[in-house]
């Protein structure tokens, strides 16, 4: 979900957009992302199509992202 409303009120520290590589949808759409940046400008994107597999972790009170890519 990204509409305006929802992510007021979430207000976000991080997005994980899944998405395929030179997908043929256009995914993610160019407002989804301007949105969310529009709405949390200090907000960590983490793509699949640009970073490869992410993964997160939780650790007591910190959560931490990690991603890597292959060729």
């Amino acid at each position: 979900a990204s509409c305006y409303d929802f992510l007021s009120l979430l207000n976000p520290k991080n997005a994980i957009i899944s998405v395929g590589n030179d997908n043929f949808y256009g995914h993610p759409a160019t407002i989804t992302l301007e949105r969310l940046i529009q709405i949390c400008p200090n907000i960590g994107l983490y793509r699949t199509d640009m970073l490869g597999t992410i993964s997160v972790y939780k650790q007591k009170n910190t959560i931490n992202i990690t991603s890597s890519k292959y060729n």
